[in-house]
């Protein structure tokens, strides 16, 4: 989002912040949408939200230090709104942690490689994280999938009022023979943007009949 580029940040003031919050998943919960960025601006100050929020998108470190240092150093800031800031910015590089990605996590078999001992901090989980759904991605990208906006529709879509859908591992994304399902294709490479946004718009998928072969 524009309101996250290097500039804007350092000008940052609570008029931008709250509208910043007011689009965060993480925010959802409440009703007052202003309620938790008065309160991080009240035990942070601006200044100091500025240095920390730049540092965890623009800094040179590695993102496990970027990370747990804005998590420590911003009072009120978790990982989910953290991450989200991170996925806003840049969702090819960054993936989104929250409640639903522990219970994608879980039905993966993710949960204990992510969370393995040898990753004592977060920001270390957040790594391997990345990199598991990097891979999914990967195996994805046949199907379409471009980007960890892609992996997050697809397991919500998968896992949607299911909490007890049998375990799956992400092997079964190799294995054909463990799901039906249709491929589809958006449309010419001229117009796939176009008829890409009209489908996740509508939350629909539609076939052009009339340039298809008779398949009866």
């Amino acid at each position: 989002i524009d309101k996250l580029s290097r500039e804007t940040i350092k000008n940052l003031e609570e008029k931008d912040l709250l509208e910043i919050y007011e689009i965060l998943w993480s925010n959802n919960n409440f009703t007052n949408k202003t309620y938790v960025p008065k309160q991080i601006i009240k035990n942070n100050g601006l200044e100091k939200i500025r240095t920390e929020i730049t540092e965890l998108v623009y800094g040179t470190k590695p993102l496990s230090e970027r990370f747990d240092g804005c998590k420590k150093n911003l009072k009120g800031m978790g990982t989910s709104a953290l991450t989200e800031l991170l996925y806003c910015y840049d969702n090819n590089k960054y993936v989104l942690w929250n409640s639903e990605t522990d219970k994608h996590l879980k039905k993966l078999g993710l949960e204990k490689i992510v969370q393995r001992k040898s990753a004592r901090r977060k920001g270390e989980q957040y790594e391997i994280l990345i990199e598991e759904y990097t891979k999914i991605v990967e195996k994805l990208k046949p199907f379409g999938a471009k980007n960890f906006f892609d992996i997050d529709c697809f397991l919500y879509k998968k896992f949607l009022d299911d909490d007890e859908a049998e375990e799956i591992t992400t092997a079964d994304l190799d294995d054909p023979d463990t799901h039906n399902y249709w491929s589809f294709q958006c449309g010419t490479e001229d117009r796939r943007k176009t008829v890409w946004e009209r489908w996740i718009q509508g939350n629909t998928v539609s076939v052009g009949w009339n340039l298809v072969d008779d398949y009866t």
